[in-house]
């Protein structure tokens, strides 16, 4: 799994501020390692991400390129670069600040504050996208996107 260190490259922001998000931020800051695998010892974070996944993507994660909306503090993250998958992580809040304490930056990993309503990316530039546990705390979950598709 991913070691801690402190994040050692600044992380890119294309949000003004963590608005509504905020106290998330500061929870997964505060609570840094509570969803960990590597730290509770338990594959509870790999078993729900491989049920999302299938069985089928399950064994093809090494190497994709997955954008991972969410990140929070890095419960998948961590289990996605364990499996050999290059991640990019994106969180609306300063949880981005608690991932890269638990998955720092690497060639392998990157990670930007960013609305995933609003992403700062092309499209077709990732072979796998995951948003676990985050729609029901956007600020209109029913809402559609704006001008960014997934195909």
């Amino acid at each position: 799994m991913a070691s801690c260190a402190p994040a050692m490259r600044p992380i890119p922001s294309f949000v003004p501020s963590d608005d509504y998000a905020a106290n998330f931020g500061a929870q997964w800051n505060r609570f840094l390692k509570t969803q960990l695998d590597s730290y509770t010892g338990l594959p509870i974070s790999r078993d729900r991400l491989r049920r999302c996944l299938g069985e089928e993507l399950w064994p093809q994660l090494r190497g994709k390129v997955i954008l991972e909306c969410g990140c929070g503090a890095g419960r998948f993250t961590e289990v996605l670069l364990a499996e050999g998958a290059k991640v990019m992580s994106v969180d609306l809040s300063v949880a981005v600040d608690a991932n890269a304490r638990n998955c720092p930056i690497s060639e392998n990993h990157r990670i930007a504050k960013a609305d995933l309503t609003r992403l700062p990316f092309a499209p077709r530039q990732f072979d796998v996208v995951i948003c676990i546990g985050v729609i029901q705390h956007t600020r209109i979950p029913r809402r559609p996107s704006r001008g960014y598709t997934i195909s």
